[in-house]
């Protein structure tokens, strides 16, 4: 309950790892922030019937698991620096006009310079009890999908969050963050890998042979994915890692091939 406790000390926000205790009750939170809401608290806290049991309290580290997954699944929720906050990070829900309660953080990313798999993230958090709509002005003709982690879970709620293409709207149900996610076209990760072969050669660290090979079997694997033929993309993807060799100036773009590579045998 207590509304600030970071500095509250070990004593108070003890965790048990084992999951066998949840700490309810072990004192009011502190003076500080707290001492007006305190006679509002203290018969709470003195309930046992309102501690939450060990399945709460195992969902509640399976979502931090989750979302720690998802925070991993993409480098734009481990941006560097500032300039990068400023460039890939907005939050859209502002203004007199806003939908209480809720937080719409976008990181954006068309040119691909920090994920190469995402376009576009878009995060709602809504605190409120009711479910909510949310209109996305500047989707265009984006196709947002469930987070992949969150499809994969069994709770009831998150099962009705969604984007709606035809109104470009977001639906997400009370208590819940959504994460929804606009994948990268396959086409257009290879077109990122085009141009990174060309700022390989142009700063001396491949020759031109070496170029001229791997965009010849980028053009061969975009033309077979144009034609969906994905099983001879990947058998094409293959042999550009083997061609692009071990240097370490090519461990990159190795790298994004082979993520590449993974998707189209998924597809």
């Amino acid at each position: 309950m207590d509304r600030d406790s970071f500095n509250a000390g070990d004593w108070f926000n003890a965790i048990d790892w084992h999951l066998d205790s949840s700490g309810w009750g072990r004192g009011l939170p502190s003076e500080e922030k707290n001492k007006d809401a305190w006679p509002l608290m203290r018969p709470l806290l003195a309930d046992p019937s309102l501690a939450p049991g060990k399945a709460e309290r195992e969902r509640s580290l399976s979502t931090f698991e989750t979302f720690l997954r998802i925070r991993q699944s993409s480098p734009l929720f481990r941006l560097h620096s500032d300039a990068q906050v400023r460039e890939h990070l907005h939050f859209l829900n502002t203004g007199p006009a806003q939908v209480p309660g809720l937080i719409v953080m976008s990181l954006d990313d068309a040119a691909g310079a920090i994920d190469r798999r995402h376009r576009r993230i878009v995060t709602l958090f809504n605190g409120g009890l009711d479910a909510v709509e949310f209109p996305l002005a500047d989707a265009g003709n984006a196709s947002f999908t469930l987070h992949p982690l969150q499809i994969a879970n069994d709770d009831p709620l998150l099962a009705q969050a969604r984007y709606n293409r035809v109104n470009r709207s977001f639906a997400t149900p009370g208590l819940t963050t959504a994460v929804f996610v606009e994948q990268r076209p396959t086409r257009e990760r290879i077109a990122l890998l085009q141009n990174d072969i060309n700022a390989l050669r142009e700063s001396g660290a491949i020759g031109v042979g070496l170029q001229k090979r791997l965009h010849s079997v980028l053009r061969r694997v975009d033309a077979q994915i144009a034609a969906g033929q994905d099983s001879q993309a990947s058998n094409s993807l293959r042999r550009f890692i083997i061609q692009a060799g071990t240097l370490a100036a090519t461990r990159a773009i190795r790298a994004e091939a082979a993520d590449v590579y993974e998707t189209l045998r998924v597809l």
